[in-house]
Order: structure tokens, then sequence, then C-alpha cells
């Protein structure tokens, strides 16, 4: 953003860790994540007098109740500043998503990024294990743990109460465990993430949706608990832009979910062999 600024002159500002201690008051142009752009208006960095483009990242609107300051924000800009443009960078696009955006933008464009999605997974070993029913996964978990030295993993669930549950279910097995939900704070979740990549927290378990791939690109092993029930969530969970050698395992109870997520991505995911250990 700051070279495309310095191109055709506009005033640039970044947010999160790179915003400067001194208000931008004549920024025109911003891009940052929810929580960074929230953080930038409330600390009056940004004055909306100048405002004429906003850019969200990392935006995944689906659940309600994952961004709501967000989106309180974005409305605010738009009666403050009518004239001031919004543009989302969209995780997935399902009509939850894009009735939102609908809701939030004027006249919007959909632009969908196509890339070969099964290129991208190549460098992933992905594997599932066909649990039958929801309540042998937590025993299948703990096989999984008692059969390999694994040094940490990230485990994905579909929902909060979910994330809160096993969590719980791990300590209580005298595991090294944290969590982050949808209701997890920014700083918070900070906390958590920079604990875990110093190799304080042995499990992390997350929501699918908080989950995002460069928070864990250190971490060689994911766990779906839970299937993703957007098929473009598994990409995003997987590594989406490289995988690095990561191992995915998924529990799974519907084996036509996990068909459809090799269909969509053109892959084959084979069962976990006994000596999966090896390949960690």
């Amino acid at each position: 953003a700051h070279h495309l600024g310095t191109y055709v002159g506009l005033s640039t500002a970044y947010t999160g860790s790179r915003i400067p201690s001194t208000p931008l008051n004549e920024a025109q142009f911003i891009v940052g994540t929810p929580g960074s752009i929230k953080t930038s208006f409330v600390r009056d960095h940004i004055n909306l007098e100048h405002l004429k483009l906003v850019v969200v990242d990392e935006v995944e609107l689906s659940d309600r109740g994952v961004f709501p300051p967000i989106i309180d924000l974005l409305r605010q800009i738009k009666q403050t500043t009518a004239s001031v443009q919004l543009c989302f960078f969209l995780e997935t696009t399902d009509l939850k998503n894009l009735q939102l955006a609908d809701l939030l933008m004027d006249n919007p464009i959909l632009i969908r990024g196509e890339q070969p999605q099964y290129r991208v997974l190549q460098g992933c070993k992905l594997f599932y294990i066909n649990v039958e029913r929801e309540e042998w996964k937590l025993d299948t978990l703990m096989d999984l743990f008692g059969t390999a030295n694994i040094a940490q993993a990230v485990i994905y669930c579909n929902t909060s109460r979910k994330v809160d549950w096993l969590a719980d279910k791990l300590l209580e097995n005298d595991f090294s465990v944290s969590s982050c939900n949808n209701r997890t704070d920014d700083m918070k979740r900070k906390e958590t993430m920079e604990a875990f990549q110093r190799g304080e927290i042995r499990l992390l378990v997350t929501t699918i949706l908080l989950g995002h791939p460069k928070d864990f690109s250190f971490s060689s092993l994911r766990i779906h608990y839970d299937l993703p029930r957007n098929i473009e969530n598994f990409l995003h969970t997987a590594g989406r832009s490289r995988c690095n050698n990561n191992m995915v395992i998924s529990l799974v109870t519907e084996m036509q979910s996990l068909r459809e997520i090799e269909q969509f991505y053109s892959i084959f995911i084979p069962e976990l062999p006994v000596d999966f250990a090896d390949q960690l």
C-alpha cells in the first residue's frame, strides 16, 4: 500500500504493529485486518475527513459473533464519510458473507481470485480417520496422541462451544492446552498465539474461522476435529499459500463430506496409516 501511494499520490496509513504513534490526519487509504483497523480508530490515529478508501483484509463475516465491532465501525465510517469506498478480501464467498457485504457496501462488485487449488494442497500430507460417530472423536484423538510423540498441534472445531468443551477435556487429561474462539478478544488471542509460537503451549484448540495459516506456519500438525462446514475453509486451515509438508488429519463422521472436499480440490485423501508418526 505504501509503494502504491507514492505512485498515485495517496497518503497511506499502516495499521496494527506498524501504525505510528502520531495521528495520520490526512490519510486517504488504509489497509488492515478487522482488529487492526478497529484499533486504529479507537486510538484516534485516523481522521475520517480525508478518508477515501478502506481495505479490510482477512474478512470472515459468516458468523455474526466474529467481528461485530468492525461492522459497527464500517457503518460509522459510511455515515460520517458517505464517499468512502470499502473493499473486502473475503476468505470465503458463502451466501452469508456475500449478503452481509451487500448490506455494508454500495453496489458491490465480486471479483473471484482463481487459483489451482490442488497445487496449493500438493505440499500437504492429508489423511483422514473414519470415526463413524461424533461421540467417538475424543477417544480417537486421545489414541492419536498416545500413538505418536506430537510436539505441537492445532485442533480445529466448528463452534466456540465445542472449542471450550474440547479444551476442558484435554486439560482434564493433563495436556498443555489453550484455546481461542469467536469470543476471544484481540489481546488475549495475540497473547495465546505468541505463547504457542514460543512452545509454551502444546495444543491449541481454535475455531476454524480464527485459525489463520500464517499464525501456525511453524506447526507441522493440524487436526480437523470437525470438517469445515464451508469447503473453501479446508484450504484455509491446511495452509492456503503453501503447506511446507504439513500434516493435516481429519476426524470424519460422514464420508460424503470428505468426498466433496476431494472433488472440489481434485485431490485424494487416504486413510491415516499406522506409521504416520514417522512422517511428522
